[in-house]
């Protein structure tokens, strides 16, 4: 499933940004692509999403990543210039990787 979520029925409450990024259009592709520097560094994308699945709780990402916060941040920042204290750019994120998620899927890739 392109939301990373588990098989199941869902109403659309439950995926309304996932619902809307299913719709092609030059946001999807920008929105897909805002985040495509993170490819050059194996275990960032990882990292990123561990970051979001704990709302963006640093100290908890850290140490599931086995990272200090401010590693954390910099790596972050040096993979795709995100910048983990700044909550506009956590929104950015979130809405990044599901639009990765969805075009991985339709390419019938890892999503």
């Amino acid at each position: 499933m392109a939301a990373r979520r588990p098989p199941g029925a869902y109403h659309l409450e439950d995926g309304l940004v996932e619902y809307q990024l299913t719709r092609p259009g030059t946001a999807l592709r920008l929105f897909s692509d805002r985040f495509s520097p993170i490819d050059r560094h194996p275990g960032r994308e990882e990292t990123l999403r561990v970051y979001l699945c704990n709302r963006c709780d640093r100290r908890l990402t850290a140490a599931e990543r086995h990272l200090h916060p401010d590693s954390l941040d910099y790596r972050l920042a040096e993979a795709c210039g995100f910048d983990a204290t700044d909550p506009g750019q956590r929104a950015l994120a979130r809405t990044a990787m599901c639009a990765r998620d969805v075009a991985a899927h339709r390419a019938g890739g890892r999503a």
